[in-house]
């Protein structure tokens, strides 16, 4: 029985000790009170503080909570007395089942009278505001989910000081900032204690952007027009909001930048000598951000920064660049301009040039740096007045037609992308693209023959002429224009192929050439068309009439420069088509320079009903002008040579051509020959185009040798003899198309364009 006894002692023992009795600071009347709360920023604390065996005081919040949140059934309470109007209670978790706590703080004396002013579900606490110095408050914490063996130490302290720059009349000033391109800074700028100043920005900003509830203040004086606020994090919050604004503190301030770039950024339009205010704040809720704040005055834009700076390009009489700038976009500021294409000009530069011709193009090369997607633009109003641009293009070469010669037009240049701080260099160049071809004018086809198959040179800057229903064609650049007769009955079907995209439409049929050429500008639907994005096209019609005329044009619609072949795709339809003798057969025709004057020589094999020639000249290979009539011999089967002496020659590049006139009327135009009375690099190449043989002068020694590519790469060496101090280079080895001639002198290599035809 005393065993017994003893055993059930010992058992009631064991389960008493094992539960152990609730903390003192259980119930709100028995809090726990904390030491005196120092307001030099250091803390008071109480240390090891549990919720084990706490129970529910089974308190109901009021104020600015409504409602317990989380399982209040394991609360302890504990008091302080304000010292300051605000403290900061700081939790650090010891042990546990649980490290979730949630903490209420009252006003008032325990019981119905207190009222909650703070509730808060951040494990490490929280700040507490609005107090009264003196009196005392109560603190309750509790376990968020059920559990009863949570340990904390906990703290409570006072904030530190507001800082003198707290609200904009405080505000911060910077050294005077230099203009040289280095820094005026402030360092080790602190949010620590910092208040919300409540300033609501307007102008470019319409809304406080984050929680300004920390933000300081800082003024600088304007020494440039442009500023760059440049900052480094330290310590604290590193997610911090910038403001500047104009005018001074209070309702008159306006916004000029606002972002959320921890780095800062550039801002512009500044007046100097004007003063400025900085705001800065962490972006979240936060007062213990620490940067060093600098200002700089960014580098110099480009020179030709602005329309009115615009740098001068000298345009090229030929298509090889004779006369570049290099360029930047460093540095470079947007322009006051409307941008009516694409991209975003916030970098552009100008360049202006005066046309010397009615079609030039602007080429963009050895573009390197942040970016090499560039962009430019040209115009043909003034800086003041811009007007819509005349060209947008996204790649690095456009050509601009229907120019005036001697206008002055405008080139802007800018890197596609709006991301700032682009650093693309680049060269540019003006010149003139080679005129447009015998053919590109619906009233002067080329004959296409069935036993001669055509391969095209296309070059890109000319536009079919308006007026004509073009059917499916949408658009018709760069136009070529042929004829055919056919010989009997049968079905029409060529073959169109190049590399890159083109387009045809076929018309027809019409009794005779010159009724053909009598409909250009009111031609009808055509008879078969395409538009695809093909470079291979099948021009096919079911039935042809025997004897009549049909009038074909081909498209360049890829914009590039390419070899298009046209032929039949069955050689046995050929026999449906027939070519018409020329009334005039040509052996030669050519232009040369001879002191003063340009001569103009050709040759016939053969005339027949042949009225007369006309010599006409023309500046750029569009407008001609009549310079001389000259008799035919109306029917010849012998060899007849002709010359004309242009006793007044044009400077610089003249394009001449024939128009043979028949004596019923009818009418058609030789090849174009081109002469250069001025020398490029110090090189004089005739006749352009070339046929049988190309003459080059040179005025800065002699030729070492001469290397000719053609469009696909192809490098070819070439001979020549000197005549009369003549380099005289045979072209009849080359197939008609567009080269590249290189000269080699010993010293450089200069790069030239030649057509031969």
């Amino acid at each position: 029985m005393k065993n017994l006894l003893l055993i059930s002692f010992v058992f009631i023992c064991s389960l008493a000790f094992a539960g152990g009795g609730a903390p003192a600071n259980d119930n709100c009347a028995g809090a726990v009170a904390f030491p005196a709360i120092p307001t030099n920023g250091t803390t008071a604390c109480l240390t090891n503080r549990t919720t084990n065996n706490a129970t529910n005081s089974n308190v109901t919040p009021t104020g600015s909570c409504t409602s317990n949140t989380g399982t209040p059934d394991d609360d302890i309470w504990f008091t302080f007395v304000a010292t300051t109007t605000t403290h900061i209670l700081e939790a650090t978790y010891d042990s546990g089942s649980s490290s979730d706590i949630y903490w209420q703080v009252f006003s008032g004396a325990c019981g119905a009278s207190m009222t909650s002013i703070l509730c808060t579900d951040n494990n490490a606490g929280g700040t507490i505001s609005g107090l009264t110095v003196g009196n005392t408050y109560r603190i309750r914490m509790y376990t968020y989910f059920n559990g009863d063996d949570t340990q904390y130490d906990i703290c409570m302290s006072s904030p530190p000081a507001a800082p003198g720059n707290d609200n904009c009349t405080g505000a911060t000033a910077f050294p005077a900032i230099p203009t040289n391109g280095s820094t005026a800074c402030l360092s080790n700028q602190s949010s620590a204690g910092a208040t919300n100043s409540n300033v609501t920005p307007s102008g470019s900003c319409t809304s406080n952007s984050g929680t300004p509830n920390d933000d300081v203040w800082f003024r600088f004086t304007a020494t440039t027009t442009a500023l760059e606020l440049s900052t480094s994090y330290d310590s604290g919050e590193s997610d911090v909001y910038w403001q500047v604004f104009s005018g001074g503190c209070g309702a008159t301030m306006t916004s000029i930048l606002c972002t959320d770039n921890n780095s800062g950024g550039t801002f512009s339009g500044l007046t100097i000598g004007n003063t400025y205010y900085v705001r800065m704040y962490a972006y979240y809720s936060g007062d213990n951000t620490q940067y060093d704040i600098c200002l700089s005055a960014p580098p110099p834009p480009p020179a030709n920064d602005e329309c009115t700076g615009a740098a001068n390009l000298t345009a090229s009489s030929t298509t090889s660049c004779t006369s570049s700038l290099n360029g930047t976009v460093e540095d470079a500021l947007g322009s006051s301009q409307a941008n009516s294409c694409w991209g975003t000009p916030d970098d552009d530069v100008w360049y202006r040039f005066t046309a010397t011709s009615t079609s030039h193009t602007v080429t963009l090369s050895n573009v390197s740096g942040s970016t090499t997607d560039m962009y430019h633009s040209v115009f043909g109003g003034t800086c003041a007045s811009i007007g819509a641009s005349l060209i947008c293009n996204d790649s690095d070469a456009s050509t601009v037609s229907g120019l005036t010669i001697g206008n002055v037009y405008y080139v802007r240049v800018f890197t596609y992308t709006s991301t700032s701080g682009q650093t693309s260099d680049f060269t540019i160049c003006v010149t003139t693209p080679p005129p447009p071809p015998a053919n590109a004018n619906c009233a002067t086809p080329a004959q296409f023959c069935p036993t001669s198959p055509v391969t095209i040179a296309a070059v890109t800057n000319t536009t079919a002429q308006t007026g004509n229903n073009y059917g499916c064609l949408g658009s018709q650049p760069n136009p070529y224009w042929y004829y055919f007769t056919m010989s009997q009955n049968g079905s029409i079907n060529l073959d169109l192929n190049a590399p890159s995209d083109v387009d045809f439409a076929l018309w027809g049929p019409y009794n005779t050439l010159t009724a053909a050429q009598n409909d250009c500008g009111s031609m009808p639907a055509p008879i078969d068309c395409s538009y695809s994005t093909a470079g291979l096209e099948s021009i096919d019609v079911a039935s042809g009439n025997a004897g009549r005329v049909y009038v074909l044009l081909i498209t360049n619609y890829a914009n590039t420069s390419q070899n298009i072949s046209l032929s039949f795709d069955d050689p046995n339809s050929s026999g449906n088509c027939a070519c018409t003798p020329l009334p005039v057969e040509l052996i030669n025709f050519h232009v040369s320079l001879f002191g003063q004057k340009n001569i103009v020589k050709w040759t016939t094999k053969s005339e027949k009903n042949n009225d007369y020639f006309l010599v006409q000249r023309s500046k750029d290979g569009i407008a001609w002008e009549t310079l001389k009539m000259i008799n035919g011999h109306g029917n010849s089967t012998s060899e007849i040579s002709y010359q004309y002496n242009d006793e007044r020659p044009l400077a610089g590049i003249s394009y001449y051509r024939l128009k043979q006139v028949d004596h019923d009327g009818n009418f058609k135009y030789s090849e174009i020959q081109i002469i250069d009375r001025k020398t490029t690099n110090g090189y004089r190449l005739y006749p352009q185009p070339a046929t049988d043989e190309l003459k080059i002068t040179s005025e800065i020694g002699e030729i070492s040798s001469l290397e000719i590519i053609d469009l696909l790469g192809k490098k070819s060496d070439v001979g020549y003899k000197v005549i009369n101090g003549e380099y005289i280079v045979d072209m009849s080895m080359f197939n008609n198309g567009i080269y590249i001639l290189n000269i080699y002198n010993g010293q450089e290599v200069i790069s030239e364009k030649i057509i031969k035809n």
